[in-house]
């Protein structure tokens, strides 16, 4: 059970300096990112509310028509979400480093490795609640035939509409 749990936590160490190095590599904070769990990667269902990100919908402001009311609403929804997921990325980065120097301790504590993993994933878990919570929000801002466009760009590419060149359809 130690060595499983020392293996685990070995391995989310790894995956918590990997997300961190593609933040910084990408240029991109805590707050900055569209949908980032582990890895900055967001997988499943999640996933298919990216698009509906407030940062992805203005970034296609003028392919979707939104009027000035719209793009108010979701910078203020933008807004909101990156203090509510930096908020979450202390106490997650702070569990991390609390972990990290547990596991170079001569005789880890695998009760604090637990603890502090949970706390981790707990963490991480609001910041994944936040920008769900805010492509949910954001989806509501958008008309109909908005809402359709979005669909629509991504459903028409493999990677969605964050994925192409000039974040609309390939002509």
């Amino acid at each position: 059970m130690r060595m499983a749990c020392l293996i685990t936590a070995l391995a989310l160490v790894g995956a918590g300096s990997l997300g961190a190095q593609m933040h910084r590599q990408q240029g991109q904070g805590p707050g900055m990112g569209q949908g980032a769990g582990m890895g900055g990667m967001m997988m499943g269902p999640l996933a298919t509310f990216r698009p509906f990100e407030p940062t992805a919908l203005l970034a296609q402001a003028d392919r979707l028509g939104l009027d000035e009311e719209q793009v108010n609403r979701l910078t203020v929804l933008r807004d909101s979400t990156e203090r509510h997921v930096e908020a979450a990325h202390t106490p997650a980065q702070a569990a991390m480093q609390g972990m990290r120097r547990e596991l170079e301790a001569e005789t880890p504590d695998t009760a604090t490795i637990h603890q502090l993993l949970s706390a981790h994933m707990i963490a991480m878990g609001n910041m994944q609640w936040a920008r769900l919570e805010a492509a949910l929000k954001a989806r509501e801002v958008l008309t109909d035939d908005q809402r359709t466009i979005v669909e629509e760009m991504t459903s028409d590419a493999p990677g969605g509409m964050q994925h192409r060149h000039g974040g609309g359809r390939e002509r």
